[in-house]
């Protein structure tokens, strides 16, 4: 509404003094094509090189003013007496406007960028960052953008806020959010008629992305935030000091939309040099407003969590039929390959939530492989739990179960290994015998079995320790002994369980915030690495995901096959029942998963060859 103001010719040529007796002396400043008007908004004025591209047409904004000008347009004193007053109305002092990003990795893509809008660590951020809100009495409306410079991009969250009562409140709530985001710097921006910065927007319609983003470099609008929106996307832009107007104001006519502005303050809360200082920074003004007992609201972060001890209370109809059942069906005829008989230790934070459906169903079909009758099922259940029904067990009642039940008879055994081939150390006496073998008898044994494998197993060795190194950089703290429990989250996570660590009651918010974004790395490197191989990620996501058994101490794959295990890759591999624990460690599984994918990148190839060439020799020479 505004901004219909700004296109109106009925500031020029009015006298200073009229427009003072009519809005007040201070709400008049000298401007450069004439007096200008400010409001709470910011400064309503005359800009001719806006008048010049004016569409013939009135907006509807326009043609809900009743003319009253000798050419049919609104007088000033319409003009501004209605849509003024009700600008001031609708744009309260107490809005505010947030932008900060749960990302921490440097030199992203757009396309990457934008990906990452939809992933969970950007979920959570914005739950967290509402539910401070939330606390400090903020009405906020959060969206997922792209914070866009002309050589990178970072996925953000553009934030809009009412009832912020001062700007001290508002630099509080992005520094909360700045330091769970581990964020080097974040903008709070508050409306103030007096501010000396400038928040642009506009809703640019009908346009690509890449050629939005062209525009605005070529204009040099070089740092924005687009929010996505149908045919085209919003573009915000913070300007401290209130420098871009002109290069705003091109932009508008470019694509003949509307720009509106607000006037206030705005601040690069944080350090422009390392993430450290950012967190200093951060602590700083938490520390200091914390610290004032006038203010009337602090952010609890434990007021987020819902624990409790017994989930029983608040259970789903369907949990409370299953329970209901006195006097269930425990035989199990058929299991379905999706799902392992054994049972899972709970994840850290469900160990007192009561069992899930899928958990009951494993140890069912455990009791069923281990011959086990109902009634000795129950009394094992009676004799540990002290409970009559397995469908009123906690997760770690039933994990006790499903142990002793696992252990009841005999273990099942380490599967029969595979015939594989065994690649030597480089200087195995095999090499030398091959050689001269190859020299006596002629056959390639040397040149084109011996060395093509020596040479994959050298890349392979190398890619597979590159893969190593960058997981425990990623993972961090999270890589060492004491974190085994949150690995595990992190691998249910990628499973598709988002859930266990976004809802965890055990979880805090930062450590929220480290798992998933862990996560979702994960996510992206397996899809990465399975489009090399000409895979779609589904096949590892959806039915296909790989599990690995804990035998022994030794990783195995569940299906043998005519390929070695060695050589093949997991993904070929069907799941189906087992009753061995199956690997949940997120780390462990990511060099399981990368050695398999590099065997088969390097070693596949050589090792077909070998077969073909070796199925030409002698009997006695094979």
């Amino acid at each position: 509404q505004v901004s219909v103001v700004q296109l109106r010719k009925s500031l020029f040529d009015q006298a200073k003094d009229n427009l003072a007796a009519k809005f007040g002396r201070s709400k008049v400043v000298d401007g450069q094509f004439g007096p200008e008007l400010k409001l709470d908004s910011g400064i309503v004025k005359y800009d001719p090189n806006v008048m010049t591209k004016m569409p013939a047409t009135t907006s509807p904004a326009e043609a809900a003013i009743p003319a009253t000008g000798a050419a049919g347009s609104p007088s000033l004193e319409t003009i501004l007496g209605n849509m003024g007053k009700s600008s001031t109305k609708n744009i309260s002092t107490a809005e505010a406007y947030q932008f900060y990003s749960p990302n921490t990795e440097e030199n992203l893509s757009f396309d990457e960028a934008m990906n990452r809008t939809k992933s969970g660590n950007q979920l959570l951020y914005k739950k967290i960052g509402e539910d401070i809100d939330q606390q400090l009495g903020h009405q906020s409306q959060a969206v997922n953008a792209i914070g866009d410079w002309s050589d990178g991009a970072e996925n953000t969250i553009f934030n809009s806020i009412q009832k912020v009562n001062n700007f001290d409140e508002l630099k509080y709530s992005t520094a909360l959010k700045g330091k769970i985001g581990q964020q080097k710097a974040v903008i709070p921006f508050m409306v103030q008629p007096d501010g000396p910065d400038s928040l642009f927007m506009a809703n640019i319609k009908n346009v690509s992305l890449p050629d939005l983003r062209a525009k605005l470099d070529e204009l040099g609008i070089n740092f924005r935030t687009l929010v996505e929106e149908g045919d085209g996307a919003k573009v915000v832009v913070y300007d401290p000091g209130s420098q871009l107007a002109d290069k705003l104001s091109t932009l508008g006519k470019t694509f003949n939309s509307e720009i509106t502005v607000r006037r206030g303050t705005g601040e690069f809360l944080g350090s422009d040099v390392s993430r450290a200082a950012g967190m200093a920074e951060y602590d700083k003004v938490i520390s200091n407003y914390e610290s004032n007992l006038s203010n009337p609201k602090t952010y609890n972060p434990n007021l987020a969590q819902t624990t409790s001890k017994n989930n029983i209370q608040s259970m789903d109809p369907y949990t409370k039929a299953r329970i209901a059942r006195k006097n269930p069906d425990l035989a199990l005829t058929k299991q379905t390959p999706e799902m392992p008989y054994i049972m899972a230790k709970p994840l850290k934070g469900y160990s007192d939530s009561l069992v899930t459906g899928k958990q009951s169903d494993q140890v069912l079909g455990l009791a069923a492989e281990k011959e086990i009758s109902d009634v000795g099922l129950h009394a094992i259940i009676k004799s540990l739990t002290g409970k009559d029904n397995l469908y009123e067990l906690s997760q770690a009642e039933a994990y006790d179960v499903s142990e002793t039940v696992r252990n009841f008879a005999n273990a099942d055994n380490m599967p029969e290994s595979d015939a594989s081939i065994i690649l030597r150390s480089y200087t195995h006496p095999a090499r030398y015998w091959m050689e001269s073998a190859e020299r006596e008898l002629k056959y390639p044994v040397y040149s084109e079995i011996f060395l093509p494998l020596e040479t994959a197993s050298r890349v392979l060795k190398v890619y597979s320790d590159r893969w190593q190194q960058k997981g425990r950089e990623i993972f961090g703290d999270y890589a060492g002994p004491s974190h085994l429990e949150e690995r595990r989250l992190i691998n249910s996570y990628v499973e598709g369980n988002k859930t266990d660590i976004i809802n965890n009651p055990a979880l805090s918010a930062q450590v929220k915030m480290d798992l998933t974004r862990i996560g979702d790395w994960l996510i992206d490197t397996y899809k990465g690495l399975f489009k090399d191989l000409g895979i779609t990620s589904t096949k590892f996501f959806g039915e296909y995901a790989p599990k690995i058994r804990k035998v022994g101490g030794i990783n195995n794959l569940y299906k043998t096959a005519d390929m070695p295990r060695e050589i093949k890759p997991f993904y070929e591999f069907e799941r189906e029942g087992a009753l061995s624990p199956l690997e949940d460690d997120a780390l462990a599984l990511l060099d399981i998963y990368t050695r398999a994918i590099g065997k088969k990148k390097f070693l596949a190839e050589p090792v077909k060859n070998a077969s073909l060439i070796m199925g030409k020799m002698p009997e006695n020479l094979k």
